[in-house]
């Protein structure tokens, strides 16, 4: 049986992504990666580059009546794991206040950020906690004006954005409201609508 991560336990692997390198970090050159050419190359050479294509965007409906088995697709946990890199082993962390699925999550201030999702009951929430790795605590986060699962979470600079999801507990009801708080504010902001739901 194959069981998906859950939201906690991947706060490891976020934590150990965080901590690895550190943000920002050049990648290292594929030691196969073909070396640029030095001159470019006569139109309809073999060696020439190919030409730019036009790429376009297509909206793609968001499926609707989709099972409820799809729910259960991501078994949750209290509590999870950090890696040991040095000890090549897994050290417990704080338990979550709550076991939630399908929620969104950002590294963001030092602190990762999980939003929505479904709780235990299987009903979507506004709940946001946030994880402090530095003193391994859980504390309540600003809730959300309303309940989402299946968003995404992204921090971009000062500011953290809520994009997308569905709303209620099924899937039937998609949302094309895409959030931001500012941690100077303190609040969750309203910010234009995605195209399409």
């Amino acid at each position: 049986m194959v069981r998906a991560l859950s939201p906690i336990v991947c706060l490891g692997l976020v934590l150990a992504a965080c901590t690895a390198d550190g943000p920002g970090a050049a990648p290292s050159p594929a030691a196969d990666a073909p070396a640029a050419p030095s001159s470019p190359a006569a139109p309809g050479s073999p060696t020439a580059p190919p030409p730019e294509e036009a790429v376009t965007a297509t909206a793609t409906p968001s499926p609707s009546g989709a099972p409820d088995e799809n729910r259960s697709a991501t078994e949750s946990e209290v509590g999870g794991q950090a890696p040991e890199v040095s000890a090549d082993a897994w050290t417990a962390l704080a338990e979550a206040p709550e076991p939630l699925s399908e929620v969104a999550a950002a590294a963001f201030g030092g602190a990762l950020w999980v939003a929505g999702g479904f709780a235990e009951s299987g009903d979507a929430t506004p709940s946001v906690q946030v994880y402090d790795p530095t003193f391994d605590q859980w504390d309540a986060g600003p809730p959300l004006p309303e309940p989402v699962h299946h968003s995404a979470l992204v921090a971009a600079g000062d500011v953290l954005y809520l994009v997308g999801g569905y709303t209620g507990s099924d899937f039937d009801a998609p949302t094309d409201a895409v959030r931001s708080f500012d941690p100077a504010a303190g609040v969750w902001e309203d910010g234009p609508p995605l195209p399409a739901a």
